[in-house]
């Protein structure tokens, strides 16, 4: 989770969100983080601080790292129900 108390929960749910489906992605196909950095030609380091929220992951990161791990990217926009 996110070190960063200034976000919202709605934000706070995306980032678990997207680290929760990349570390599935890393345990179903047997890649550690050295192993993802390593593809990514990043620092183990780096890796770890994407997956715990310590740094921010862009889009565009988010793109090599599904690249590195041979996957495709999806994501749904939700409207919210009115009551």
């Amino acid at each position: 989770m996110p070190r960063n108390t200034n976000l919202d929960p709605v934000a706070q749910e995306l980032i678990r969100s997207v680290r929760d489906e990349i570390e599935a992605v890393m345990a179903e196909r047997g890649i550690d983080q050295r192993e993802l950095a390593r593809r990514l030609g990043k620092t183990p380091g780096f890796v770890s601080h994407l997956l715990t929220g310590r740094r921010n992951m862009t889009l565009r990161t988010l793109a090599d790292i599904a690249d590195a791990l041979d996957c495709d990217v999806t994501f749904t926009l939700h409207g919210h129900d009115a009551e």
